[in-house]
């Protein structure tokens, strides 16, 4: 099973349902993202829990801000090593563009710039790391009501093309 459908799984099985609140164009909402993280020493699942605060600036175009924080960490071990590692924090800015809806569903696209910090720590020490890149992403938006609407994407956060990579899905309550 792909990365994408692992993550997918995941999410399901963990989020239960969600709604968002938008009033007239700007919208709030509270996501649950589900994410892998893979550099050169290590690959692991971390979830982060972040707000969305967005502005529609017409019907196809809006501009977007988050901030997201860890939910819990990954136990692994690198060799004989253990190691506890997260992604602490991630924020950053997005352009949206979306599709005309049709009966409350549309398409989205996002681009902009994420910024995150990594942690792990041994019992040999720990340390941190973090790094600004693009961002993209695309996803689903169903309308519930005029003030609540539920998003599904799929986004990279944190894509160098060096040794470091986080990609995740979100549900956006």
């Amino acid at each position: 099973m792909n990365r994408f459908a692992q993550g997918l799984l995941l999410l399901l099985f963990s989020a239960l349902g969600s709604a968002a609140w938008s009033a007239s164009e700007t919208y709030i909402g509270v996501s649950y993202l589900q994410g892998y993280y893979r550099e050169t020493a290590a690959n692991f699942n971390n979830s982060l829990v972040g707000v969305r605060v967005g502005e529609n600036v017409s019907e196809n175009v809006g501009a977007e801000f988050f901030a997201a924080t860890s939910a819990n960490q990954a136990n692994f071990y690198v060799g004989s090593t253990y190691v506890q590692a997260k992604v602490n924090n991630a924020y950053g800015g997005h352009i949206r563009l979306r599709t005309t809806p049709s009966n409350g569903l549309f398409g989205y696209v996002r681009l902009g710039v994420a910024h995150g910090t990594v942690s792990a720590s041994t019992r040999y020490g720990s340390g941190w790391t973090s790094g600004t890149s693009a961002s993209y992403g695309a996803g689903l938006e169903f309308d519930l009501s005029p003030k609540m609407f539920v998003q599904l994407d799929y986004s990279s956060y944190y894509s160098n093309p060096g040794p470091a990579d986080y990609d995740s899905i979100a549900l956006t309550d």
